[in-house]
Order: C-alpha cells, then structure tokens, then sequence
C-alpha cells in the first residue's frame, strides 16, 4: 500500500524517520495524545463561543437598525425643505 507524502509524515520525519514510517505505512491509528484532544476541546468551546458573540451582536445591531427605521418612519418631518 503506498500513501501520500502528506505535510504531517513530513514534520514528523523532521522529528523522528521512525515515527514518519510508522505514519506512512500502518493502517493502525494510535489514540491521540490528551494534550491534543484537550487543545481540540478548547478550539471548539471558543469558537462555539465567538459565533455565539457574533450572533448576539449582530441581533443588537438588528434591533437598533428596526428602533431607527421605526422612529424615522413616526417622525413628523413635514414638507421638504427644497
């Protein structure tokens, strides 16, 4: 079975050779290492965290541009000034 040379056999070879041939020519997937699926963890949390910001403060500006339309639509502006 030959695999493509990806990015990751590459760095890992610049860590370990042993380490880009095991990558490279086993099917077996190791389990990751708690640090990274703690680092994966964190990522999610804060970009679940950053789109829920996002939305809070897109509906705010919503709510403020509906609150301008609204009291420009009840103003009495009378004729035009022209």
């Amino acid at each position: 079975m030959h695999s493509a040379i990806t990015s990751e056999i590459v760095v890992a070879y610049s860590q370990c050779p042993r380490k880009a041939f095991l990558l490279l020519c086993t099917d077996e997937q190791g389990m990751p290492h708690a640090y990274l699926r703690m680092l994966e963890q964190q990522k999610n949390l804060n970009q679940t965290n950053y789109l829920s910001m996002l939305n809070e403060l897109n509906h705010i500006c919503l709510e403020e541009q509906s609150h301008s339309v609204t009291d420009l639509a009840h103003e009495d502006n009378g004729p035009c000034p022209h």
